[in-house]
């Protein structure tokens, strides 16, 4: 993965282009996008050897990129990406990995039946959780394939549907 990390980092470093690159410990990031934003703030990196020396090995495990995906970002990224592009955003998740492998980990770690799992999300790399749910619920700005998957709706993220969806199926029972 180092010589295609290599590869994708100095891609965006000469395009000029925001990536953000998520890894299990940090996330890093190329460029500025004014729509794009973090949790926690990303480490700047300008080159590849940047990458390596404030990176400490550490896994990257999604992409995430400003508006849609180009050719030239499929080109580069799908042998070893799935690609979601989003009106604002693209993010690119290492292939054969998801969020329903990660629920299901999660619960056979915690000793929970699938069952008994519920989840909830609003984008297309959330459809694998909510299919290994128990109750998989969408988010009310989830796009109609999202909500298609979920065996409940609720309000936006903005606007509360996680603690609505929680109160509701969790807390009412």
């Amino acid at each position: 993965m180092l010589y295609n990390l290599l590869k994708i980092i100095t891609f965006y470093v000469e395009q000029s282009c925001y990536c953000a690159l998520e890894g299990e410990k940090e996330s890093y990031v190329i460029g500025y996008s004014p729509r794009l934003s973090m949790a926690k703030e990303p480490i700047e990196i300008n080159s590849y050897d940047e990458f390596k020396r404030k990176s400490s090995g550490d896994l990257i495990t999604k992409l995430t990129l400003d508006g849609y995906a180009t050719k030239d970002d499929c080109k580069l990224l799908e042998p070893f990406f799935k690609l979601n592009s989003f009106s604002l955003y693209s993010e690119a998740i290492i292939i054969g990995e998801n969020k329903g492998k990660a629920a299901e980990l999660i619960c056979k770690t915690m000793g929970v039946d699938r069952e008994d799992s519920i989840a909830i999300g609003d984008s297309a790399n959330d459809l694998d959780m909510l299919r290994f749910a128990g109750l998989g619920i969408a988010m009310g700005n989830a796009s109609d394939d999202v909500k298609a998957a979920a065996g409940a709706i609720t309000a936006d993220c903005g606007k509360g549907g996680v603690a609505q969806a929680l109160r509701k199926f969790v807390l009412s029972c």
